[in-house]
């Protein structure tokens, strides 16, 4: 899905100029988007052939389930078919699973440079999940007040343009350089898009619609890292020397994958 995602947002010069044969040969992206769709399509076909002969009374519907049903309904004017399921399948992963992973993996970056925060956070979730190993739920992730704040300061600290300039304005933030989760303490902003200084995932009619699910995958995949490890840099690296820099494209990721040591965290 990043590879797909990547290909959405790479810079080529036959974008510019698409009359001009001989640049879409010399650039090789024509060549490499229909290997990608040949690849990506084998998964899908075998996705969907999966959920078909599978035996429905015995297992739990999906979104696959759900398509494949409204499609041998036939109750729509306009059809859907195959290749419009492929289609929405791929929607929901490039744009559910990338964007995620690349909040978590800045969000994780930030408090590898900011020990004090990952204490707090790591504490936060130790005690609201105490005894609750098999039984979280979305009662106990709206207790992490904390780590809510630190998924918002991620987000506003490594934003997209233009955002980026919307949330690195000393006019609306204070030290807005500084990773700061505290902030969001004293300033309650929500993702609604009411604050026009943190417009993370737009705002009015257009606002994007899967916001709430983004947050709670993020949320939840972080408590949970949290919780049961601890983690430290590898090769006896100093937080200093983290790697912070952005690599270009659609989605604002790391240029350099993050990569952490786990160290199983033993609860008493």
């Amino acid at each position: 899905m990043r590879t797909v995602a990547g290909a959405a947002g790479v810079f080529d010069l036959a974008n510019l100029f698409p009359s001009v044969k001989m640049i879409h040969f010399i650039s090789g992206l024509k060549y490499k988007l229909r290997k990608m769709h040949d690849e990506v399509d084998v998964l899908l076909e075998e996705i969907i052939n999966e959920h078909e002969f599978q035996d429905s009374e015995t297992t739990e519907e999906d979104i696959v389930d759900v398509l494949l049903r409204l499609q041998k309904s036939q109750d729509f004017s306009i059809p859907i078919t195959r290749d419009k399921i492929k289609c929405i399948i791929i929607d929901l992963f490039a744009g559910g699973s990338t964007t995620s992973a690349s909040t978590t993996e800045w969000a994780f970056s930030e408090l590898m440079k900011n020990p004090k925060i990952m204490e707090k956070a790591q504490d936060e979730v130790r005690e609201v999940f105490k005894g609750k190993e098999n039984g979280i739920d979305q009662t106990d992730i709206q207790k992490l007040k904390h780590l809510k704040m630190v998924v918002k300061e991620s987000l506003r600290h490594n934003g997209l343009v233009n955002f980026w300039a919307i949330s690195r304005d000393p006019n609306y933030w204070k030290d807005p350089e500084i990773f700061d989760t505290e902030r969001f303490n004293e300033n309650h902003l929500y993702f609604t898009g009411a604050h026009f200084e943190f417009i993370l995932f737009g705002t009015g009619r257009r606002m994007w619609p899967g916001s709430a699910f983004a947050r709670a995958t993020v949320e939840i995949s972080m408590a949970l890292l949290l919780y049961h490890f601890d983690w430290k840099l590898p090769n006896g690296m100093n937080r200093h020397e983290l790697d912070m820099t952005e690599k270009f494209g659609s989605t604002l990721e790391r240029k350099n994958n993050l990569i952490l040591i786990p160290l199983p965290h033993i609860h008493a």
